[in-house]
This record gives structure tokens, sequence and C-alpha cells, in this order.
């Protein structure tokens, strides 16, 4: 979906496909490959609500699995136990092959470390964008918003420079398949 705002200040909205009348129009407020934590953080912060809408709500994020750390115990996704109700205490997180709980506080303190780590990490290098990546990729999830970020990095440096083609094809592998889950649920 998208919009113009005409010269009389109406707003016009374009979709993509068709409406059925009273369903329900999603909008998404933040960037369509945040992480969960991100997005909620960033919603609460600047539009002051907490999103509980059907990717929200799912642990995996419509199968994306774009937010999750590794588990300790078995290198599982460790995904986010969802609350069924807005008063519910937090729940925590939770191994989907171990079933290891792990405190919320803790994927957020994870999340935290790795912005203080990619503040270090040369952006235009990549040797330090494999380096972090591969660094990083043995605390998330290899499809995890951060890596993917990282991946997107490295196929324009590479391809900037013309270097590695096999590489960005490895990249670009992990990372269509999330940006096509992403793009197909946010024009249900």
């Amino acid at each position: 979906m998208t919009h113009v705002t005409r010269r009389d200040r109406r707003m016009v909205m374009v979709a993509t496909r068709d409406i059925m009348k009273g369903q329900e129009l999603l909008i998404c407020y933040t960037g369509i490959r945040w992480g969960k934590i991100t997005r909620q953080k960033h919603l609460l912060l600047t539009k002051n609500f907490l999103c509980r809408c059907p990717r929200c709500l799912d642990p995996t994020e419509c199968g994306t699995y774009i937010s999750p750390i590794k588990c300790t115990q078995c290198q599982g996704n460790v995904v986010e136990s969802i609350q069924t109700a807005p008063d519910e205490q937090d729940l925590g997180w939770f191994c989907q092959d171990c079933g290891l709980q792990v405190e919320h506080k803790k994927v957020v303190a994870v999340e935290a470390m790795i912005g203080q780590v990619l503040k270090l990490v040369n952006k235009n290098s990549t040797a330090h964008l494999e380096g972090a990546s591969r660094k990083l990729g043995k605390l998330l999830s290899s499809q995890h918003y951060v890596l993917l970020e990282m991946y997107m990095s490295l196929i324009a440096l590479y391809e900037k420079r013309k270097e590695k083609p096999e590489r960005v094809l490895e990249l670009c592998a992990i990372i269509l398949p999330v940006l096509t889950l992403l793009e197909s649920w946010e024009t249900r």
C-alpha cells in the first residue's frame, strides 16, 4: 500500500491487492527488516503503543526467524513467548528445540551488546563485516535482522568492487527467502 497527499490535503491510499469491506488495514510504521524488540521499542517511543499485529504475535515472526538468538545449550532458535493478554506478565523467551528458558532482559542485553559491537565495525571493510558476522553468527539465528543488514552491506561492497561473486550469491541465498516472506506478509 502507498499513499499520496493531494493539494486539497486529502490523503489517497492505493492498495496493492483487493481489500474486503470492513477488513482491518495494517500499516508498518517501522523498518520492515527490523526485529521485534527494535520495532516495539521504536513504536513505544515514537507512536506510544505496542503493536499486536499477527507478525508481532508470532514468535517466529511469520517464519522469518528475524529476531531469535541462539540457544546456549543446543544452538536452536530462542524465540519470545507471546503474551495472550496485554496485562499478562513477561513470559520470557524459550528454545524451540530443547525448551531452555531465557529471561527477556537477557535477550535485550544481548541485543544491546550487539549494538555496541556494531559501532566498532568498519562498515566499509569487507574483512571487518565478514569477521563481525561470523562472531555474531555464534549468538544469533542465521536469519537475524542484524546479520541480514551486515550481509546486505557486504553484497553492496562486493558488487561495487566487483569481488567475490560466489559470496554474493551465497549471501543472496540467505537474504532473499527472508525478504520474500516479509514482503508477502506486508502485502497481505
